[in-house]
């Protein structure tokens, strides 16, 4: 599982929300932002910090796709999980946000994990 310090925080979520590029993939719609972008720190020195900081993402799984809360918990944790494994692989200071598409809730763990794969490579935020 990914760590919390490792997650997109509320205050993060919403500035990311509005200045993000937007990239679509057969199970997943992403948005990208950065961390040292001006307009999501306060000051000029926070900017600079940050600008090596590992990456943070966040899942969101709406009530389309999944009904149960028990289902959305378990895409979710499983997204975590696969991102675990993956975040070596993305360049740092990059906020991701995944919205999870219909279809998504079949898709067992190996599946889900090469569907993040494929997303990510789409959207070009991999360390070559």
């Amino acid at each position: 599982m990914l760590s919390h310090s490792r997650r997109v925080s509320r205050t993060l979520f919403e500035k990311i929300l509005k200045k993000s590029t937007v990239s679509h993939g057969a199970y997943f719609s992403l948005r990208i932002g950065s961390i040292s972008e001006p307009s999501l720190s306060n000051t000029p020195e926070a900017s600079l910090s940050t600008k090596l900081e590992a990456s943070r993402f966040s899942f969101v799984v709406s009530k389309k796709v999944a009904m149960k809360a028990t289902k959305r918990n378990l895409i979710r944790r499983r997204g975590y999980a696969s991102l675990e494994h993956l975040s070596p692989l993305i360049k740092p200071g990059l906020v991701v946000l995944f919205f999870a598409k219909k279809g998504i809730d079949t898709l067992s763990q190996k599946m889900l994990e090469d569907a993040i794969l494929e997303s990510l490579k789409q959207s070009r935020i991999l360390i070559q």
